[in-house]
């Protein structure tokens, strides 16, 4: 017996979300840093006794937090050392204290490293 339906097509919703399209390197640094903070995640999601439905929504939801803030580091010219180092990928921290770290991580690379001591008090004998 035929099917007499026919094939149906997909329809494309233009008001829907897209996923995002990242370079493969890219998408890899942002995996591996998640593993990186997903155990802390997770960790600080069962102290809080959540239940499973909730943890698993939860972590999703930071997990696309993390990828949004490394993307928006990325955009403004973050290299993925000075993230590493202030750990300015932590998706557990506010917005708030999110954007203090990276303020101070960006006026701190501006700069520049500090003079070594001998200079600072070679300068400070000279007064």
């Amino acid at each position: 017996m035929r099917n007499n339906l026919t094939p149906t097509t997909p329809v494309l919703d233009a008001l829907a979300p897209r996923p995002l399209l990242l370079p493969a390197p890219l998408e890899r640094k942002i995996a591996a840093r998640w593993r990186e903070w997903e155990a802390w995640v997770l960790f600080q999601l069962k102290q809080r006794h959540y239940s499973a439905e909730v943890q698993s929504a939860e972590l999703a939801r930071l997990r696309k937090r993390h990828t949004e803030q490394m993307l928006a580091l990325r955009r403004v010219g973050m290299p993925m050392r000075l993230v590493r180092r202030h750990r300015l990928d932590d998706p557990r921290i506010s917005d708030e204290a999110h954007a203090v770290l990276v303020r101070r991580a960006m006026a701190r690379r501006r700069l520049g490293p500090a003079p070594p001591l001998s200079q600072t008090t070679a300068t400070i004998d000279k007064n």
